[in-house]
């Protein structure tokens, strides 16, 4: 029984700290890393018709049509979700929903 509950809290848990590409749609973010962690753009926007555009995990410049950052993860931070995102050398930056 003890096992059963563990394992639920463990996929809870997991399935909380996941992103995926529906998470989002028409969401706005903003740099918010520090002491140099990597860096994509001050602002993240995938609301419709602008200047992002997110195909699996990675996210393309509409205009260049080249590759700027794939998504590495999102998370739960005292309720409020961080996007973390890999630069073009592979460093980490971290964004918050606006």
């Amino acid at each position: 029984m003890k096992n059963s509950i563990v394992l639920f809290l463990m996929l809870a848990f997991q399935f909380q700290s996941c992103g995926t590409k529906n998470d989002l749609k028409n969401s706005l973010w903003k740099y918010c890393g520090s002491n140099g962690e990597g860096y994509v753009s001050d602002i993240l926007d995938f609301r419709e018709n602008n200047y992002l555009r997110l195909e699996n995990d990675t996210l393309i410049d509409k205009k260049t049509d080249s590759v700027i950052a794939t998504i590495d993860r999102i998370e739960y931070y005292y309720g409020e979700r961080r996007l973390f995102v890999k630069d073009k050398n592979g460093l980490l930056a971290r964004y918050c929903e606006q």
